[in-house]
């Protein structure tokens, strides 16, 4: 189950990541109002913190965690099911021995998503790297002061709301 939530885990991440990245876009870019106003908060991310401080397999509720144990059972179902097919297509009648089938079935189910982790690590990488850019260059592009007042605020969501 561990595994499994690291998975979901990771993939959440990577979309958060894609979200606020389009969202600095979007409201920081070149033809922005806000761009012209106030400039992006440029503390980065710490992405191995926020993985290790978030605790999303506690956070899930009993329902989410049986959808995903249901989810891990089926898929060890299956591949048990594939093993058993291949060994009596390989050696006739004789079969695995259950114990050693299952143990093999679960093996299999762990390296892929092991498998899955990795590359999901590399693709919040890859998206924290690019974030990262992001900010550097929609910060760096303006010059002025780093953080936002009160008063920069109000101004930008004065005019964001004159233009409505």
């Amino acid at each position: 189950l561990s595994n499994a939530c690291m998975a979901h885990k990771l993939a959440r991440t990577a979309e958060l990541l894609q979200l606020h990245s389009e969202l600095r876009v979007t409201l920081f870019g070149t033809s922005s109002l806000l761009s012209k106003r106030i400039l992006p908060s440029s503390i980065p991310l710490d992405l191995l913190k926020f993985l290790r401080l978030w605790d999303y397999e506690g956070s899930l509720l009993i329902e989410e965690r049986r959808l995903i144990s249901d989810a891990l059972t089926r898929e060890v179902v299956r591949i048990h099911r594939q093993l058993q097919h291949a060994a009596l297509q390989l050696k006739g009648p004789a079969q695995l021995p259950a114990l050693q089938a299952w143990d093999a079935a679960l093996a299999q189910v762990m390296v892929a998503q092991q498998r899955t982790i990795i590359q999901l690590v590399e693709v919040a990488n890859v998206l924290h790297a690019e974030a990262s850019k992001l900010v550097r260059s929609l910060t760096g592009e303006h010059k002025g002061p780093v953080r936002a007042d009160d008063q920069q605020l109000k101004c930008a969501e004065q005019q964001i709301a004159q233009d409505r």
